[in-house]
């Protein structure tokens, strides 16, 4: 299955780049994909643990399903004053 994943704040500006496709085997949960991107992405692996994930405008927990074409957002804790 092909996901679009959407990198905002942190996860972003560490990439560098706001979205990317990515494929992970059909039945994989967010917590498949936390996995698989803390490999893919070995500069964001410190930071994985305190992103939200939200499915297609949902926020959901890392048990929770993931679907061919699902868009799956990353979103890091913002810090202000």
């Amino acid at each position: 299955m092909t996901l679009c994943l959407l990198f905002f704040s942190q996860i972003r500006d560490v990439l560098g780049r706001e979205e990317e496709r990515l494929d992970l085997p059909s039945g994989s949960r967010v917590k498949d994909l936390e996995r698989l991107l803390s490999t893919h992405a070995p500069q964001i692996a410190g930071l994985l643990g305190s992103v939200t994930f939200a499915v297609n405008n949902a926020y959901v927990d890392r048990d929770s399903e993931l679907h061919d074409g699902d868009v799956v957002a990353l979103i890091s804790p913002i810090s202000g004053g």
